[in-house]
């Protein structure tokens, strides 16, 4: 922050957290108020939750043998 001010340039700088509408938590609140607060640039990572909010995988059972069986299946909990 301190050198681009003192040179009187643009910061670059960019959080990117997992958030998606399944993962939430660790990016609302606190950490976004800070992104507007700061004016820091936010690119979000797994927003599909590796494929799960596309509905292509409707059960564990549709995961496995899949690339993606291991990301995918601890989206099938109670939540």
């Amino acid at each position: 922050f301190d050198a681009a001010e003192k040179a009187g340039l643009p910061r670059y700088d960019v959080l990117q957290p997992e958030y998606n509408l399944y993962e939430r938590a660790s990016f609302e609140g606190q950490l976004a108020e800070l992104c507007i607060r700061q004016n820091i640039g936010v690119i979000t990572y797994f927003s599909l939750a590796a494929g799960f909010l596309t509905g292509k995988y409707r059960s564990k059972a549709d995961t496995q043998g899949r690339a993606r069986e291991g990301r995918v299946s601890q989206y099938f909990d109670a939540k």
